[in-house]
């Protein structure tokens, strides 16, 4: 198996400021807000049904149906690390090891989360924009 070689990502450029935008970008974020609605509840229904399942299972790891295996429940391993301590006791390695990296985390104003989740959405953003005149 070959090693892909990536290069670490840049750092994000800087952001500062405050920019004025066009209803095109408040239709890109409608089109986000429900694409992330959707994503939401399909993880909650995801889990509700990953419950049943397990439920089902009683505690084996497979589960059949007709004599086939349905679905099985496979042991995965997961490593943690508490950063915190690993930089007070081991800087060095920390130092070696770790490398920070700085990210942007798009957050929705609640005012526009619930105005983009109307139907008439281009009418409450309209109301807005005649508002601020």
């Amino acid at each position: 198996m070959a090693h892909e070689i990536t290069r670490p990502k840049a750092p994000p450029t800087p952001r500062a400021g405050t920019v004025a935008v066009d209803l095109a970008v408040i239709g890109a974020l409608r089109t986000y807000v429900r694409a992330a609605d959707a994503f939401y509840a399909a993880k909650q229904q995801m889990e509700r049904a990953r419950e049943a399942l397990d439920v089902a299972a009683g505690g084996h790891q497979e589960a059949t149906f007709n004599g086939q295996t349905a679905f099985r429940f496979d042991p995965r391993g997961r490593r943690d690390c508490d950063l915190d301590r690993l930089a007070e006791r081991h800087k060095a390695a920390y130092a070696d090891c770790v490398r920070e990296s700085a990210t942007y985390t798009l957050v929705i104003d609640a005012g526009w989360r619930q105005r983009l989740r109307q139907r008439a959405w281009r009418t409450a953003v309209r109301t807005d924009q005649a508002a601020a005149r």
